[in-house]
């Protein structure tokens, strides 16, 4: 991912995460992802932290901004096989209110100009599911605690 910042619409944008954001990614992560953590795996606090901010990841994140207010991360990776959304979480008090789905639709436009399919992985407890499958990503594969979701351009993007 690229250290400069993207304008997705006029009050939001993507900009590069560095080690003065690491206690606000994962302030961020622990309030909206603990829940579905915990079910999946169980919450250790501290594994979680060190694994989430390990300085190669801590330098991949992005933090979503909305007029400038920090309100989410996300990691996200390109190689020239795939997109993988490694990662997206907003701050409770955000949710529901159409970030997420105009960050993943500016993600979608980059895989399709790309030619490549978008990846992510979901826990199955998550409600995120019903967004991505929204904005077209299908189920490929499922284990006991989550699922793997492809999104392929086609003809037809998702409204914006």
């Amino acid at each position: 991912m690229s250290n400069c910042s993207q304008m997705i619409d006029m009050n939001l944008q993507m900009i590069a995460a560095s080690q003065a954001d690491a206690d606000f990614i994962f302030n961020t992560f622990k309030a909206s992802m603990k829940e579905y953590v915990q079910w999946a795996w169980g919450w250790d606090h501290e594994v979680q932290r060190k694994g989430l901010l390990s300085e190669q990841n801590l330098a991949a994140f992005q933090l979503i901004l909305v007029q400038g207010e920090k309100v989410g991360a996300l990691l996200h990776e390109r190689s020239t096989e795939q997109h993988y959304l490694r990662t997206i979480f907003l701050l409770p008090q955000h949710h529901k209110q159409g970030i997420g789905s105009l960050v993943i639709q500016s993600l979608q436009r980059d895989a399709k100009a790309a030619g490549v399919p978008l990846h992510l992985r979901v826990i199955l407890t998550n409600p995120a599911q019903k967004l991505y499958a929204r904005l077209g990503f299908a189920i490929v594969d499922q284990d006991d605690k989550t699922l793997l979701m492809r999104w392929q351009a086609s003809e037809q993007m998702p409204a914006q």
